[in-house]
């Protein structure tokens, strides 16, 4: 397995305060350090988001007030504009054009992916769930309203789409939000999980980290004897070659399986899992979630639960 490299880790505590530390490469163990000049720059950038201190959201503010919008708070990331904006009847986090978290008022499902990782909680007792990727914290929000005590573990790269998520969110999550890179933080922990769920985007794109190297492995050596990795991978014809070959390393170590989703026929959720059938995942799920109207479409989708390829398949 590869080594892990640095990694700078924040813990969200508070609405306005954060601890950060920066977690050094050792050979033996882990050493942290203290940063206070980090947690100090993170903390400005929710402060200035708050107080509405953000040149880009001038412009921001009077193209979608045409439309009847309003923007709540406004970021540039990698080059790319993230805005949170309070449409009627729902709210989003749009990066780089692209819909990252949506919410609608009064309800927690939203008709989308997030909504196709849900059950999965359901799956196991009181589970251990680490995510990789918050966004604006659509599902984090989702898991936390459903299950009554769960509270996980949630690995963001960037610290002003932390900031960001604080404001789109009706309330603060009472998850554990750590500012890292996902890859980094999966082989350091010396936790093991139930759930690993992967929604990994940067301007639309999954990083190359979580497409290819020993990516299956570390996350195979995390999860618990029964644990399941969940990867949100939409595919196109473009992506369809790499696609088949991450399933093809991912099928070394797990069961895969596919969840469809939506309309588009490249909508789909990965499963891998280390030891629960595909009928047991299935039949749970649908024990659990078959007579809630506000998830029905879940509940059929996986009742569809497809298997792509099966661990003791040969490569």
């Amino acid at each position: 397995m590869g080594t892990c490299g640095p990694a700078y880790v924040t813990y969200a505590e508070s609405p306005l305060t954060f601890h950060a530390h920066y977690a050094e490469s050792q050979p033996a163990g882990e050493t942290s350090i203290r940063s206070a000049a980090y947690a100090k720059y993170t903390c400005k950038a929710e402060k200035d988001l708050l107080a509405g201190r953000n040149g880009e959201m001038s412009i921001a503010d009077a193209i979608y007030g045409l439309l009847g919008w309003k923007v709540l708070g406004a970021e540039k990331i990698g080059g790319l504009d993230a805005v949170v904006v309070k449409k009627p009847g729902r709210r989003e986090l749009v990066y780089g054009h692209t819909i990252h978290s949506m919410l609608h008022d009064g309800s927690i499902y939203t008709g989308y992916y997030w909504d196709y990782f849900l059950p999965l909680p359901a799956l196991f007792k009181n589970p251990s769930i680490l995510l990789m990727g918050l966004g604006g914290g659509t599902m984090p929000f989702q898991i936390e309203s459903l299950y009554d005590g769960i509270q996980m573990e949630i690995v963001e790269s960037e610290p002003k789409m932390i900031a960001l998520s604080r404001i789109f969110l009706p309330r603060h999550l009472r998850s554990k939000v750590i500012l890292g890179e996902g890859r980094g933080y999966l082989c350091r922990t010396k936790k093991r999980y139930d759930l690993i769920l992967s929604d990994t985007y940067v301007g639309g794109k999954i990083p190359e980290g979580f497409l290819e190297g020993d990516f299956p492995e570390q996350a195979f050596s995390k999860l618990k004897e029964n644990g399941v990795l969940a990867i949100n991978y939409p595919f196109s014809r473009k992506n369809l070659g790499r696609r088949r070959s991450l399933i093809r390393n991912l099928s070394k170590l797990f069961t895969v399986m596919e969840v469809k989703y939506g309309k588009s026929p490249g909508n789909a959720i990965i499963l891998c899992s280390r030891g629960l059938s595909p009928d047991y995942i299935s039949n749970k799920i649908l024990r659990v979630f078959d007579r809630n109207p506000g998830i029905a479409s879940v509940a059929e989708a996986y009742a569809r639960l497809r298997i792509l390829r099966k661990r003791s398949d040969r490569q």
